[in-house]
């Protein structure tokens, strides 16, 4: 891999082709952050390092 980006920045370039909306966690445990796309149709999750 040549490049590593913070996951805030892979966030944003997804978010710029399929807006998102943070979701909230399942749990207090849960150390993923959760984000729903905006049209419903599913999520996805980001881990920071």
């Amino acid at each position: 891999m040549s490049e590593v980006l913070p996951s805030a920045d892979v966030v944003a370039r997804i978010a710029e082709h399929f807006p998102l909306r943070p979701l909230e966690a399942h749990n207090d445990a849960e150390t993923a952050q959760r984000w729903g796309y905006q049209d419903g149709s599913g999520e996805m999750v980001s881990f920071q390092a």
